[in-house]
């Protein structure tokens, strides 16, 4: 993982990420990250990371796994399709 820590007034991109825990205690906001699977703690207002995941927002794997197949009157599919099978 690779992250770059920004200057105190740049918005902490922390906050919007679905792995971390953000918090406030005497010396300012601090964040930890939990990408790994263990706790990472986070030393200032991060700026750019490359794990960086929106809280709220579905993968593209929840997506394919709860969107619906339709058929249409004619047999054709709409929708997603699944994959191909190997030859």
């Amino acid at each position: 993982m690779e992250f770059t820590i920004g200057r105190k007034n740049e918005p902490h991109l922390c906050r919007k990420c679905e792995h971390s825990l953000n918090f406030r205690d005497g010396a300012g906001e601090k964040a930890i990250c939990y990408w790994a699977g263990q706790a990472l703690p986070i030393s200032g207002p991060v700026s750019e990371c490359d794990r960086f995941s929106p809280r709220g927002q579905l993968t593209q794997y929840e997506f394919e796994r709860t969107a619906w197949i339709l058929e249409t009157k004619a047999g054709r599919v709409v929708g997603f399709k699944p994959p191909k099978e190997p030859r």
